[in-house]
């Protein structure tokens, strides 16, 4: 099985979040999560850019990938380094975010899709969070030539901390469909100049994740879900071995991240270690 994580480090140094203390904690997450995998015995590359591979090249990726560098996209679409990536896996590939870890070998075998279409992590649901943003995506779109499967009475989206394509029309359709997107948006200056002041409207959850689902939904394709049961995916997700730390509370768990890392692989949390050692000293002007 082939696994794939992606680091586009421009959406890090762009978003005033403190660069240094974004990087550790991203460096201690996918420290774990590269440990994990380790454990699966499946193989696992890398796709970044330069600073990237500066920054993470140390750990044990079987093939580290510098595809990034000239991704010139605007950084609040935080997920077209990761899309680039997936367009340039071969299919059957499965994308793990960074925060997302495999922690049974067990997981393996539920991972596998190759009946499949699309492997997702599981659908989305909550309508609070989605139909806002919908909103405010219409006025934008609406007076534009839009992707024939786009349809805004898509109720639905998917989560994509893990992604995988099996099916070349799907795969490229959904690519392509989300520059197109993208595209749309950078043309229309109003939206752009709300995007700057307004930090916490995110974008890529319909660029990425809701429109994945209209895509599925237009395409007659089989998805398989790791999660399938909305109803028990904490319980599911404990079953199998399987954690992904969603949004902003995953960097309040860094000290258990890192108890984690030691236990699991002393080598690579020792290696992790030293590298925050020398970052003091890192200057990005110096790439």
């Amino acid at each position: 099985m082939r696994l794939c994580h992606s680091v586009w480090t421009k959406p890090i140094i762009d978003s005033g979040l403190g660069f240094q203390s974004k990087i550790e904690s991203n460096l201690w997450l996918f420290s774990l999560s590269i440990a994990y995998a380790k454990l699966l015995d499946a193989t696992i590359v890398l796709h970044t850019d330069s600073l990237g591979a500066k920054l993470f090249g140390y750990l044990p990726y079987d093939e580290i990938y510098l595809t990034l560098d000239n991704l010139e996209t605007p950084s609040c679409f935080w997920a077209a380094g990761k899309i680039h990536a997936q367009s340039l896996e071969p299919l059957g590939s499965i994308h793990l975010d960074g925060d997302v870890f495999l922690k049974k070998k067990g997981l393996l075998d539920i991972l596998n899709f190759e009946n499949y279409d699309v492997l997702i992590q599981n659908t989305e649901s909550n309508n609070q969070i989605y139909d806002p943003l919908l909103v405010k995506f219409k006025e934008v779109l609406l007076s534009h030539t839009l992707p024939e499967e786009l349809n805004f009475n898509s109720q639905l989206a998917f989560n994509c901390g893990i992604i995988g394509f099996n099916n070349k029309l799907i795969k490229e359709k959904y690519v392509d469909g989300y520059q197109n997107l993208v595209n749309v948006c950078i043309l229309d200056e109003s939206f752009m100049k709300f995007l700057s002041t307004n930090k916490s409207f995110i974008p890529d959850l319909i660029l990425e994740q809701w429109w994945l689902k209209c895509i599925t939904n237009y395409y007659p394709c089989n998805v398989k879900a790791l999660l399938p049961n909305l109803s028990t995916l904490q319980e599911d997700a404990i079953k199998i071995g399987f954690t992904h730390l969603l949004g902003k509370k995953k960097y309040d768990l860094i000290d258990k991240v890192k108890e984690r890392l030691l236990e699991v692989n002393p080598e690579i949390y020792e290696n992790t270690k030293n590298k925050m050692s020398n970052l003091k000293d890192f200057e990005i002007t110096n790439i």
